[in-house]
């Protein structure tokens, strides 16, 4: 019987969180306080306008990207050269190869045919079970079987997960393993930021 195509297993959505609040939600919370704070400075004048109006421009090109990525999701996973290149190209540029031979649900993955995104993240790939986000907020675990030689090296891992339901409901193979591996993605990364400078200005104290 034939293998399926692990490709139709990954769909590109909207990034996961451990809160179960995705990505856009999470970029429109940041704002409305950034708006919010930017209200009280023009009030008071006891807060940095120029650094606000700075940080709500950034919060508006997240969500931006947040809503671009929503409405096109099938063509902003892969900046550069190819789909599957570093942004620089293969040439300059080569992917890595993965660490062991691997299998997707039984299929055979090959750098061939995976982005430098997912070689990254299923190189950080160990043993054992773990937890990740389905589309629809679920969580459902993944598991990570090894092949080990007669010293208990292993020669090969095999990633395995609950396909035969609610298949509509898998994020991408990037989203999953982000999730499952607890691994930021760029975008997260900046809202982190985001949030770390809202909450410093915050604390700044406000004249009357």
């Amino acid at each position: 019987m034939a293998i399926a195509d692990p490709k139709q297993y990954m769909k590109n959505t909207k990034e996961p969180d451990t809160d179960t609040q995705s990505l856009q939600e999470q970029v429109a919370d940041l704002s409305a306080t950034v708006k919010a704070l930017t209200q009280t400075a023009a009030k008071s004048g006891g807060l940095d306008a120029d650094t606000l109006e700075a940080l709500l421009n950034r919060v508006a090109a997240m969500t931006a990207a947040a809503q671009d990525r929503m409405l096109h999701p099938d063509n902003r996973e892969h900046p550069g050269i190819s789909a599957y290149s570093y942004p620089e190209g293969d040439l300059k540029r080569p992917r890595p190869e993965l660490k062991v031979p691997m299998t997707w649900v039984g299929y055979p993955l090959t750098t061939d045919t995976l982005t430098y995104k997912e070689i990254d993240l299923l190189n950080r790939a160990t043993p054992g079970e773990f937890r990740f986000t389905r589309t629809d907020r679920t969580t459902d675990t993944l598991t990570i079987r090894p092949d080990r030689d007669s010293l208990g090296g292993v020669t090969k891992l095999h990633v395995v997960f609950l396909t035969a339901e609610r298949k509509d409901t898998l994020p991408s193979m990037v989203d999953m393993l982000r999730d499952a591996f607890q691994v930021l993605s760029p975008e997260q990364e900046e809202l982190v930021r985001l949030r770390a400078e809202v909450e410093a200005l915050r604390k700044q104290p406000v004249e009357a």
